[in-house]
């Protein structure tokens, strides 16, 4: 049947219609609004904040039982402190001293700025402070570690945002790389900190990103024959949103391309649909590994 002809319909449509749809579908269904996985639990969460404390605190101890070490070990969070008031002013289109100083939890003093500036760090100019491309990489992984440890303590373990502030603070500095993707990958990849801040991608986010753009199509990139689960429906038309949906064409319904030609059909259960190409366009699907 004609995607606009209810006449000829073969039968009823799959039982669940609405199965899945709470008032939109037009959108990929893998993040939450605010931009991560939801949670009945924080058992994982806990774990992997021990791994942290257990598996690296004492390390960071041990390296305060030595004066020169622990010397150093300050040096480099008051570099790191630096780096991220610089970003987080960059951010707000500010670079001056003054600016970067009201975001920084340290004092700007003349010899840690010449210090990240003889490491190729930042560049001193007369209109304020600007990062190098390594100090951008830098601090790129600063905000990102403390950016995801406000979402963990906010999110799963249900600390206030002004109270997660400081503790991500300390976070930040105590997370090795292995550690913070994992958190990321458990939070479902969060593109904003509670305050609504952006979280800087990291590689685990680029290679979920791949794998979805991989195995998520268009319908119409199936071919005859071939079966695939909808994933959701991107399209402005409210009007052809709520016939798909009327037809029981929803996330998580498994259709199966019946034909492309002369006219594009699709099937589900016991109905066959003839869809536009547009419409078809509009119908995102998991494509399995065998496609």
């Amino acid at each position: 049947m004609s995607f606009f002809d209810e006449g000829k319909q073969k039968g009823k449509g799959p039982e669940s219609a609405g199965r899945g749809y709470q008032g939109s579908v037009a959108g990929p269904p893998i993040e939450n609004p605010r931009g991560g996985r939801s949670h009945s639990g924080g058992q994982n969460t806990l774990l992997t904040m021990s791994a942290v404390l257990i598996f690296y605190t004492p390390k960071r101890m041990g390296e305060l039982q030595s004066t020169q070490e622990g010397m150093i070990a300050m040096l480099q969070r008051k570099m790191e402190e630096i780096l991220e008031a610089v970003w987080t002013a960059g951010e707000k289109g500010g670079r001056s001293r003054e600016q970067v100083q009201k975001d920084a939890q340290v004092d700007l003093d003349e010899a840690g700025l010449k210090d990240l500036q003889n490491r190729g760090l930042i560049v001193l100019k007369e209109d304020g402070i600007h990062l190098t491309p390594q100090g951008k990489e830098e601090a790129e992984h600063i905000v990102r570690r403390h950016r995801l440890a406000e979402r963990l303590l906010n999110d799963v373990l249900g600390v206030k945002a002004e109270a997660a502030e400081s503790d991500a603070c300390e976070f930040e500095h105590a997370t090795v790389p292995e550690v913070t993707e994992s958190i990321c990958t458990l939070l479902g990849h969060p593109k904003e900190c509670p305050h609504g801040s952006p979280i800087p991608e990291g590689k685990c986010c680029k290679e979920a990103r791949r794998v979805v753009e991989k195995v998520v199509v268009p319908l119409g990139r199936l071919n005859s024959g071939e079966e695939a689960c909808i994933a959701y429906i991107n399209t402005r038309k409210h009007a052809r949103l709520h016939k798909l949906v009327s037809f029981g064409l929803c996330p998580g319904v498994i259709i199966k391309v019946h034909q492309k030609s002369p006219s594009f059909v699709i099937q589900y259960d016991q109905t066959q649909l003839a869809l536009e190409a547009d419409v078809a366009a509009d119908i995102f699907v998991w494509r399995s590994s065998e496609g």
